[in-house]
């Protein structure tokens, strides 16, 4: 949380990405692949919905939200390392456990440093504004940017 002229500075930057006409494209972004997803359901008696709405919202989330569409290399992994990171707070263990790097604390901590290092590495793009995903839009062009978490940081955590 921020106060003061801090998070009036934050606020700014983000707000550049929710304006009335990033939120029309957005939702024109969003449409076809939401049209594809839904037409290429078939419901029966092993259709599970949550599978299905959980993919797709990944989908458009990384597409519409970051820029990385369905073709991307990255987006399997991105979308897997976004789920981890869901899931970890859901557990009773939140702390690393020597010899169980499967747990989902130890999945979202790994999940957390690869998103962070994918979304550091987009900053200067998203800065010049190459894109119209909202990642671009908040990375804003002016301003600070922010320090990459250290190697140090990043492995106590994980």
């Amino acid at each position: 949380m921020f106060d003061g002229e801090e998070h009036r500075e934050q606020r700014r930057l983000i707000q550049q990405a929710f304006t009335p006409a990033r939120m029309r494209r957005y939702h024109a972004a969003m449409l076809p692949g939401i049209r594809a997803a839904v037409g290429d359901w078939r419901p029966g008696p092993d259709f599970r919905v949550y599978d299905h709405v959980e993919r797709l919202t990944f989908d458009l989330a990384l597409d519409v939200f970051m820029g990385v569409g369905k073709g991307d290399p990255r987006a399997a992994r991105i979308s897997a390392a976004f789920r981890d990171l869901m899931q970890a707070p859901f557990t009773c263990m939140r702390f690393r456990v020597p010899g169980l790097p499967g747990t989902r604390w130890s999945k979202g901590l790994r999940a957390r440093a690869l998103l962070e290092d994918f979304l550091y590495t987009r900053i200067p793009a998203g800065r010049r504004g190459d894109g119209d995903d909202l990642f671009t839009a908040s990375a804003g062009r002016k301003g600070r940017t922010p320090a990459a978490p250290s190697a140090t940081a990043r492995s106590s955590t994980t």
